[in-house]
């Protein structure tokens, strides 16, 4: 077979294996507005509770964590580093189950975990249980920021990304916000170890 037989047969291959693809435009529109409408306010909110859930432990610091448990300045320091060490760890065995995954699902698992460590921090009476707690959110976030890219991405919602991330600006200003009311409104509770409520 000659070298101009060889290309001929080359540009038959590809034109024969290419399958026309046509989108019913109303459809794609609809598909849209249900991104619009569900998707994006879910994504927009767990990132704006995930932001807040890293920046609250210097708000709680503030509003006397430290005197409450006895966290000296070390033990400050190393709640925080272990938390960003665990999540820089976590995000590369996070991808490679998600690879391995839906983001739908996963996302789903990531946020009953995590939700249930944040729970837990509120029954930390130690450091050394503050430090674990905060490690394993660190983990459980680490998977949540690819997920979310990786749905948007799957509906060709690319430039929708900057607005998911718009959500850690705000989160500044929430976390204060719910950190005030806490301090406000509940300083000085704690629940009683029988369970039977606060005092």
């Amino acid at each position: 077979m000659s070298e101009h037989d060889t290309e001929k047969y080359d540009a038959t291959h590809i034109e024969t294996t290419q399958v026309p693809v046509r989108l019913d435009p109303q459809k794609c529109k609809n598909v849209r507005r249900k991104i619009d409408l569900w998707l994006m306010p879910m994504l927009w909110i767990i990132y704006l509770l995930s932001y807040v859930d890293r920046t609250n432990i210097g708000l709680a610091r503030v509003a006397g964590m430290a005197e409450d448990l006895g966290l000296t300045d070390n033990q400050y320091f190393l709640t925080v580093a272990l938390f960003i060490i665990a999540y820089v760890v976590a995000e590369v065995p996070s991808n490679m189950i998600l690879a391995r995954s839906q983001p739908s699902i996963y996302i789903s698992i990531l946020m009953f975990l995590w939700g249930a460590v944040a729970a837990l921090l509120a029954l930390v009476r130690t450091p050394a249980q503050l430090i674990g707690l905060r490690f394993l959110l660190g983990v459980f976030e680490a998977g949540f920021t690819l997920p979310a890219r990786s749905a948007l991405s799957d509906f060709d919602m690319v430039t929708a990304i900057p607005h998911i991330i718009s959500a850690a600006v705000f989160s500044g200003a929430f976390g204060s916000l719910i950190s005030a009311g806490i301090t406000s409104g509940l300083d000085g509770c704690m629940v009683l170890p029988d369970g039977g409520g606060f005092s």
